[in-house]
């Protein structure tokens, strides 16, 4: 088994169990998982399990996420989740397969998703988000200097960001603030965050787009925004990559 970890002593650690027989598709993933809680500061463990037999002996309830092969050699992911199941039922499981067609079983273990290889960092982000949701552990935060002084804001309470003027308007649920600095800042800053640029005057949260007709955008509250023909083809790619589906 190993450990990697990142320290941030403000939350709780984030335990991910990987079982998958192939060294090799772990070292493909296991610079992704580094990225991605990186991304969202975050510490975390990863353990590493190389058989399932091992994994069974060894496991604990601390686990939050388990990614793991459907084929284990001659063992079964599928039969290692049920046993897993017995004793834990709170934990996510994700599986990560060339076997797309036996991933759908998950159901019966109540997986949370599945993605197939080979797959890419945007794809596998996706997931770990929506991991991060179910285990209530995804809300993340940043901290911007308003007209009313500096305010922390919830990442999942803003809508988008536009220019207005010479300022920087921050639409969240509740309320539309006022800010200094450069769009391009923040989107630097929410980079692998789901803040998509579509326009250079427009930085919208993927998880709020409602819908999407021609080149316009709409979000939950009724705003409408304006893809800009530059932008219009990157910016769907973009928003693909992180839904995990082909908006061509």
């Amino acid at each position: 088994m190993t450990n990697t970890d990142t320290t941030n002593a403000f939350e709780s650690v984030i335990n991910i169990a990987v079982v998958e027989d192939e060294q090799s598709e772990f070292d493909y993933l296991r610079p992704m998982v580094e990225r991605y809680f990186n991304s969202i500061d975050r510490e975390f463990k990863l353990h590493y399990f190389s058989d399932a037999k091992t994994f069974l002996e060894q496991y604990d309830t601390s686990m939050d996420i388990i990614l793991m092969d459907i084929e284990l050699g001659s063992e079964s992911g599928m039969e290692a989740a049920r046993a897993i199941r017995k004793i834990d039922e709170d934990v996510v499981i994700i599986f990560c397969t060339k076997m797309a067609q036996f991933a759908v079983q998950g159901y019966q273990v109540n997986a949370l998703d599945f993605i197939v290889k080979p797959y890419t960092y945007e794809n596998l982000a996706f997931r770990l988000n929506r991991a991060m949701k179910a285990l209530g552990k995804e809300r993340r935060f940043i901290l911007v200097k308003t007209k009313e002084g500096s305010q922390n804001l919830a990442l999942d309470d803003i809508l988008y960001f536009d220019v207005f003027g010479h300022s920087l308007g921050i639409h969240t649920r509740k309320q539309t603030l006022y800010s200094w600095g450069s769009l391009g800042k923040y989107e630097e800053t929410l980079k692998n965050q789901g803040f998509l640029r579509c326009s250079n005057s427009a930085l919208v949260n993927a998880r709020h787009i409602k819908t999407i007709h021609g080149k316009e955008v709409l979000v939950d509250n009724g705003d409408t925004i304006t893809i800009s023909r530059p932008r219009h083809k990157a910016f769907l790619q973009a928003l693909s990559l992180w839904t995990g589906v082909n908006l061509k």
